[in-house]
């Protein structure tokens, strides 16, 4: 199928019409992503991103992406971003024969971070990777988890302090990697459900809980900070005034008093809106 169309300007940005018939063909629609890639000979090529592919004997479509990598350095933040966007299957190929020692480290550090991610195939010019984790999980048992870890993030780092302690200062910094897993993980599943709705008080619902989950990931870099700053404490020596001390074991009591006032209602029965203003 060959056919002629004008660009049209519209705002500042240009626009040409996708046929129908392609669009039809492929299932595509508004929301649908595609791949746009420039040719050697100066045209464009235009590719589906996503197919959904129903696994047999599953209520849930398998949203699936297919990539051709142009830049090996954008995997890790590619990777990242379809996580996020909800796809279950990212395959990425590549045009060269050998994927290359900086790709492994890539998809290795993506790995680490993104719950359930994992290699099911691969050879020497393509990788595909599956999210192997529920949809369904309970978010408000999500947002608990996180909340008892950045809890004991910010406990844990005063109480190194105090007994100078070290090893229990990175212990503190390396427990930020698991806050970062869940915070992933709890924005790709509130991504995915409100696509699939159109009740607008779920959605406000989402927003309010996307909100509280960043709260609470913010809240574990500021105590991964702080175990950075202990340290350094540690290390050099350095005597701190008492009065201080007294004056961080009150902040401490004081943030732990409204994370335990929060973990206990963070179960959806009070609007998440109220956790909110609770944590500022």
């Amino acid at each position: 199928m060959r056919k002629v169309y004008r660009i049209q300007a519209i705002g500042g940005s240009y626009y040409i019409a996708i046929p129908k018939e392609w669009l039809k063909k492929l299932n595509l629609g508004k929301g649908s992503h595609v791949e746009i890639s420039i040719e050697p000979d100066g045209s464009l090529r235009i590719k589906p991103l996503e197919t959904v592919v129903p696994e047999k004997g599953a209520e849930e479509a398998i949203a699936r992406a297919d990539i051709e990598v142009i830049d090996k350095d954008t995997v890790y933040s590619l990777l990242i971003w379809l996580y996020l966007r909800g796809y279950d299957v990212i395959a990425l190929h590549f045009r060269e024969s050998s994927i290359g020692v900086a790709v492994r480290n890539a998809i290795a550090k993506a790995k680490n971070i993104l719950l359930g991610f994992e290699i099911v195939e691969e050879d020497s010019a393509s990788v595909v990777l599956q999210v192997f984790a529920s949809s369904d999980t309970d978010t408000s048992s999500i947002i608990k988890n996180m909340h008892r870890i950045a809890r004991s993030m910010y406990n844990d780092a005063f109480e190194a302090l105090l007994g100078k302690d070290l090893e229990k200062a990175y212990e503190v910094e390396a427990r930020d990697q698991d806050l970062n897993r869940l915070y992933f993980y709890i924005t790709r599943i509130i991504r995915k459900r409100a696509l699939t709705t159109i009740d607008q008080n779920e959605i406000l619902n989402f927003v309010d809980l996307r909100l509280l989950a960043k709260s609470i990931e913010e809240i574990g870099d500021d105590a991964k900070n702080i175990a950075k700053t202990v340290q350094e404490i540690i290390l050099n020596n350095v005597e701190l005034d008492s009065t201080y001390v007294d004056a961080l074991r009150s902040c401490v009591y004081d943030l732990d008093v409204l994370h335990r006032k929060i973990i206990s209602r963070a179960d959806g029965k009070p609007p998440l809106a109220e956790l909110i203003d609770d944590m500022n």
